[in-house]
């Protein structure tokens, strides 16, 4: 047909923990990430394509550190360890045409 409809989704487990200070910290949490694909035809040779996904990212671990970390001679950073992954969404819209004559 005209439409092409793709779901899909990605589960996560995600499991965390430090110790710091004699303190331990642990953080446990579950994340469903959807994506799909949908695709339109215009023509035979000409169509339009729809795409979105979720991911999850994590920062560095001088991020998590609650001390005071020296990176170099002139930077020096606190970190915290409450910190999660952050989710990111990406969308793109694209439109192809294929002629081979032209």
């Amino acid at each position: 047909g005209k439409f092409t409809i793709t779901p899909g989704f990605n589960l996560h487990e995600i499991k965390t923990k430090d110790e710091q200070n004699g303190l331990t910290n642990e953080i446990s949490t579950t994340k469903f990430l959807p994506d799909f694909n949908i695709r339109y035809d215009l023509k035979s040779s000409e169509n339009i394509t729809f795409n979105y996904n979720q991911t999850i990212s994590f920062t560095d671990v001088n991020r998590y550190a609650e001390a005071i970390v020296f990176n170099n001679y002139n930077s020096l950073s606190s970190g915290n360890n409450q910190l999660e992954g952050a989710i990111n969404d990406a969308a793109r819209l694209n439109y192809s045409n294929f002629n081979m004559f032209n």
